[in-house]
């Protein structure tokens, strides 16, 4: 998946998965164009910056929340108000500023606001051959998994290590 952020020009996450995980959300080696990252977070959770790993590096960080900013953000953080959390408004935002890719890295509510709003090309999933027991996050959440079924073509099958990689695609 780190090598696989070097394909996009940006990452995308939910506040949840920042909360969670405090990822850094670049890829494992350096790049002369390391993608964008993008945080979706709607009540400013994330807006605390000395709290976070992502905002010790100074490759270039958007939020987008509803939330005022409460102390001053770093130099490579961009804050973008809006009161319009729709993925498709989202989306043409971003694009409007000239990125053409974005890998969605999840969380799981992020993952189904993109499926229910079929804002997508592909569905990259990784499975690996174990049995997880306890209580865990599902890949996907909302209620129901999406509003009406949406049938994929498999676009490729790779086998890494003991994982595989599987790549599917709207039918067109």
């Amino acid at each position: 998946m780190h090598e696989e952020r070097l394909d996009y020009q940006a990452i995308l996450v939910g506040s949840g998965t920042v909360l969670a995980d405090n990822p850094i959300l670049l890829p494992s080696e350096n790049s002369d164009y390391p993608p964008i990252r993008i945080i979706l977070d709607r009540s400013g959770k994330t807006l605390h910056f000395e709290a976070f790993k992502l905002f010790e590096h100074p490759e270039p960080i958007w939020i987008f929340t509803r939330s005022a900013l409460q102390e001053e953000a770093p130099d490579h953080v961009r804050i973008i108000q809006t009161d319009d959390f729709s993925i498709p408004k989202i989306v043409d935002d971003i694009g409007q500023q000239g990125v053409q890719s974005i890998y969605v890295e999840g969380g799981a509510q992020i993952h189904h606001e993109f499926l229910q709003a079929h804002c997508y090309e592909e569905v990259i999933t990784y499975i690996a051959p174990k049995l997880i027991g306890g209580i865990g996050l599902s890949a996907f959440s909302g209620n129901g998994m999406i509003d009406r079924e949406t049938n994929l073509t498999f676009k490729s099958i790779e086998r890494i290590g003991e994982d595989l990689r599987i790549v599917s695609g709207k039918v067109k």
